[in-house]
């Protein structure tokens, strides 16, 4: 069992926007978010946090999403 609000031991970054981009990504709709897959290959069995920060076009940021998976 898991416990709500319990900090990860560490976050792996696996997708953030280019360096200088200067113009708003389109939005991605029914796509995969990232083209690198997650991989848990040799990691102990666990749960796992999966968290998705997104930034607005004027720079607001939108309260993170976490899904919980269990390995």
């Amino acid at each position: 069992m898991y416990t709500l609000g319990a900090v990860p031991a560490e976050w792996v970054e696996m997708r953030s926007p280019p360096r200088n981009q200067s113009i708003p990504e389109p939005p991605i709709v029914d796509d995969l978010l990232t083209e690198a897959p997650l991989d848990l290959t040799g990691q102990p069995a666990g749960y796992y946090a999966i968290r998705l920060h997104v930034i607005l076009r004027d720079g607001r940021l939108v309260e993170p999403c976490d899904v919980v998976v269990r390995r």
